[in-house]
């Protein structure tokens, strides 16, 4: 009797596991369709600001278009604590997952079944390259379907070291500073390979909300955010 009754709940999870598994494959197909339909050459593209040189090849100004100065190489122009204190803030599992993190993407739904909307941000930093390439502003399940459609997408097209180049050239990091090599100039005056382990923890603290953390608008709040990603970095053997 004790069995039977046990076999009834056992029964109901596999079935919802089986239905769980068939809508989950649905979704897939579906939302892989919509990922399909996107140009991925747009990932790679920075659309940069004119620079005006003098006749002697000095910069004396700049026109038109995003407020933004593109980094090449990485390895080069990026120092690793920079790098490691990115990874560490935003996305931990950057190096080893394909696109979608799957813990960050329950924190999400639970956001959405919680206050009808996800509170919380892309859960990779892929999911955010896709979503500030297409400028996706909509907080939907929609929206997050199509950016873990486009993730995979990009982590099948593009290398782990062009993807975060990538990243950090498209992302806003507050004000009119768009990506690293920019923010680095406004906020330091400096080339990203010249910044200290403390200023580039500052960066990295202060993307996940730029406008809130900046250092012009509260500098007791982007020294908090620094602190943290120093602690990080700390625990994880970075510096």
């Amino acid at each position: 009797m004790c069995f039977t009754i046990f076999l009834i709940p056992l029964k109901i999870i596999i079935s919802l596991c089986f239905v769980g598994l068939v809508l989950g494959g649905f979704v897939a197909i579906i939302y892989g369709v919509k990922a399909g339909r996107y140009d991925l050459s747009q990932v790679t593209r920075m659309p940069e600001r004119t620079i005006v040189l003098d006749r002697k090849g000095n910069e004396i100004g700049t026109l038109h278009g995003e407020n933004r100065r593109s980094i090449a190489n990485i390895h080069e122009e990026v120092p690793r604590y920079m790098i490691d204190a990115i990874i560490m803030q935003e996305d931990r599992s950057f190096w080893t997952h394909g696109g979608i993190d799957p813990r960050g993407l329950l924190r999400a739904v639970a956001q959405v079944f919680k206050h009808h909307r996800t509170t919380q941000g892309a859960s990779t930093l892929t999911m955010q390259l896709a979503k500030n390439t297409y400028n996706h502003s909509e907080r939907s399940f929609d929206a997050k379907f199509t950016e873990m459609a486009l993730a995979r997408r990009i982590e099948a097209t593009y290398d782990k070291e062009t993807i975060l180049t990538c990243y950090i050239n498209r992302v806003f990091w507050g004000h009119t500073f768009l990506g690293l090599k920019q923010a680095a100039h406004g906020y330091f005056c400096k080339e990203p390979r010249d910044l200290t382990i403390g200023e580039a923890a500052m960066l990295a603290g202060i993307v996940c909300s730029p406008n809130e953390f900046s250092p012009y608008r509260s500098m007791s709040s982007a020294k908090i955010q620094r602190n943290k990603v120093l602690k990080l970095l700390v625990e994880h053997d970075k510096i």
